[in-house]
């Protein structure tokens, strides 16, 4: 079913030892993945497919929350939602989350298809922007944040989707 449930202090990273194999992805993964369920829940991390699929809060179903007296309390967006909605984001103030379950996703390919695109202004990144988002899983971009005059704004973009080959071949940089 792709329902994962484990303790707040597993890493992303051995999440995804675990269940790479098995064909399954995590919908949200930041830019590293070196951080536990539990901060990436407190913190709502979101990746570069935020355009597509959201935050962290996305993919997460329900969770158990250790408060200060003792109790602990089931949360999710039917039970005791009020403190699921403020816990997501909430920096650890609503208490300690001691387990999670979130939905993962099927993964598609362990391989992406990249296009890059330099961009000359902000106007153009905008416009490239715009466009990569609505056909793309993931985006990113470098902007030359040094620049100025014309070159104001320049930068590199970076959209990929996962490869529809098996295993894509690398492209390789003819030497002359």
């Amino acid at each position: 079913t792709g329902v994962l449930r484990c303790e707040s202090g597993v890493t992303l990273d051995a999440i995804l030892q675990s269940v790479l194999p098995r064909g399954w992805m995590l919908p949200v993964m930041p830019g590293t993945q070196f951080i536990s369920i539990g901060g990436a829940i407190a913190n709502d991390v979101h990746g570069k497919n935020h355009h597509q699929r959201g935050t962290f809060a996305s993919c997460l179903l329900q969770f158990e929350l250790l408060r200060s007296d003792q109790e602990r309390l089931l949360c999710s967006t039917i039970t005791n939602s009020g403190l699921f909605a403020a816990t997501i984001g909430g920096l650890g103030l609503t208490g300690l989350i001691t387990w999670a379950e979130i939905q993962l996703v099927p993964l598609i390919n362990e391989f992406v298809s990249t296009t890059v695109t330099p961009f000359s202004c902000l106007a153009e990144f905008m416009e490239i922007n715009q466009q990569a988002e609505e056909g793309h899983e993931f985006t990113s971009s470098w902007l030359d944040c040094q620049s100025t005059g014309k070159q104001f704004g320049r930068g590199i973009f970076f959209a990929a989707n996962y490869s529809e080959e098996k295993q894509p071949a690398l492209k390789q940089k003819k030497s002359h």
